[in-house]
């Protein structure tokens, strides 16, 4: 890893490891700080809408309720008196009492809303005084009225005009960085700050929303005691964003800064952290046996292979000395790598290490085993001749199913057999069963279509349990199949 500039000493590093502590510390407490004020600021909008909608909510039910009371009273005919409450503001279109049998007395003839009706009939029969509507610019407010036995009479309901106070509302709460939306029923909009065709697209349910490339945080709250939903519409400053780029940067800096500081003062630079991102269990899927040692030419790994090969001198090689397994090497002298002959009774094994550097030094090295090639080479011909003298038609099938090896008796049930030709060239019946036989493991006999000919096939695996291959025994079907476990 480079170091970092102008770090040449550790006292240096220390010091720039102090200073972004300290920066990433204020930065963190700063970040905080500015959070807690944009909250709060952004709270107090909210409160400051809400409070507004519920003091007009208030006043158009207290002025509801004033008008059951004289209802109440009785003080004149029901006519006269709906009259008189339909003039005493002038912000009410009408009122009309809804008796409880359902009947209507209306002298004024009020436009009347099917749907708002049936709502505020709905909650001032459970005793409420509700209001609903304002997509038009009315609303419908209903409010008990009881008799002297208190019971209910019938509802009053009233019809007015809100279309200053909506003015008003979007004059105040309009703004570049905010705004608010005011919905009757979740749907339909009394308030709307944006283009008339994007309400189709919004939900109040939804936490963002864009208008012309500007993202807008959305929340939203009930208003009580009516069918409106208010949404406040926030800006989307990215400070969050900001804040989590600007600390990670920081904190990037930080532990790199630390993990360099580490490294120059505990001298960290090992074997161990060359090989740190390899996963060394890829090195036990090899035949060759893989050892690490490090700069004292201690085993700090060794791989299943290389356990094998010395099994008989060392069960575990971690942690031994590199001579101790193959005897005086000589280390890494001069840095080149080096190559030798390790002779046993039974084998002969090639040895092939080399250094591993680090900056200009060595951490140690790399020490790979295997058998001597002209020993695996020496398999060969033994196994030709055998294939010769054989009685039977042998045919052996690398795991290409290409021929690899053929006798002159498998020519002759066959016909011409050259190195490298694929079985499916000679006999697709015979190509067939080799593919359906690769998994098994014992010698199965199979039907190729050749008159008076038994062919039996075994799939030859390595010593990983891979499939190699495949041997094919061809007789004369007189002389009876071959013997079991063959």
């Amino acid at each position: 890893m480079a170091k970092f500039p102008g770090a040449k000493s550790v006292l240096p590093l220390f010091t720039v490891i102090l200073f972004l502590s300290l920066i990433t510390g204020f930065f963190v407490l700063q970040f905080r700080l500015l959070n807690r004020v944009v909250g709060e600021y952004e709270s107090t909008l909210k409160e400051t809408a809400l409070r507004k909608i519920e003091v007009y909510v208030s006043e158009i039910r207290a002025l509801a309720e004033n008008a059951a009371r004289r209802l109440e009273r009785g003080q004149g005919s029901t006519d006269d008196l709906l009259q008189d409450i339909a003039r005493q503001d002038q912000r009410i279109t009408g009122a009309y009492l809804v008796r409880a049998d359902g009947s209507i007395l209306d002298p004024a003839g009020a436009r009347k809303d099917p749907y708002r009706l049936s709502q505020v009939l709905e909650h001032a029969r459970a005793g409420e005084t509700f209001i609903a509507g304002g997509d038009r610019g009315r609303i419908s407010v209903g409010t008990p009225v009881y008799d002297a036995n208190k019971q209910l009479q019938g509802v009053l309901v009233m019809e007015l005009v809100i279309t200053p106070f909506l003015q008003e509302l979007t004059q105040e709460f309009f703004n570049e960085n905010y705004k608010i939306a005011l919905l009757d029923d979740g749907k339909q909009p009394v308030v709307w700050p944006f283009a008339a065709e994007q309400m189709g697209e919004f939900s109040a349910y939804q936490e963002k929303f864009y208008d012309r490339n500007v993202r807008y945080n959305v929340s939203t709250a009930r208003v009580d005691d009516t069918s409106w939903q208010i949404c406040y519409f926030l800006k989307d400053n990215n400070f969050d964003t900001h804040r989590i780029i600007t600390i990670m940067f920081l904190l990037f800096a930080l532990y790199f800064c630390i993990y360099e500081f580490l490294v120059g003062f505990l001298k960290a630079s090992s074997i161990n952290s060359y090989f740190e991102d390899v996963n060394f269990t890829i090195f036990n899927h090899l035949q060759e046996g893989i050892i690490i040692c490090n700069k004292l030419n201690r085993i700090v790994f060794a791989n299943e292979a290389a356990h094998r090969f010395f099994a008989d001198r060392r069960p575990g090689l971690r942690g031994a000395a590199l001579q101790d397994i193959l005897g005086p090497t000589g280390g890494v002298v001069g840095g080149e790598s080096k190559k030798m002959v390790l002779k046993e009774a039974d084998r002969v094994l090639e040895i092939v290490y080399s250094p591993i550097f680090k900056e200009g030094k060595i951490l140690g090295s790399v020490v790979v085993i295997g058998l001597s090639s002209d020993q695996e080479k020496s398999a060969a011909p033994v196994l030709a001749q055998l294939f010769e003298i054989s009685h039977d038609g042998l045919v052996y099938l690398d795991k290409n199913h290409h021929v690899a090896m053929a006798n002159m008796m498998a020519k002759c049930y066959l016909g011409p057999l050259e190195k490298g030709m694929h079985i499916s060239e000679v006999n697709s019946h015979l190509a067939t069963a080799v593919y359906n036989n690769i998994g098994s493991r014992s010698l199965n006999k199979v039907e190729i279509s050749l008159s008076g000919v038994t062919c039996e096939i075994a799939a030859v695996y390595d010593d990983n349990g891979l499939y190699a291959g495949t041997l094919v025994f061809l007789r004369d079907a007189a002389a009876g199949a071959l013997a079991e476990g063959l």
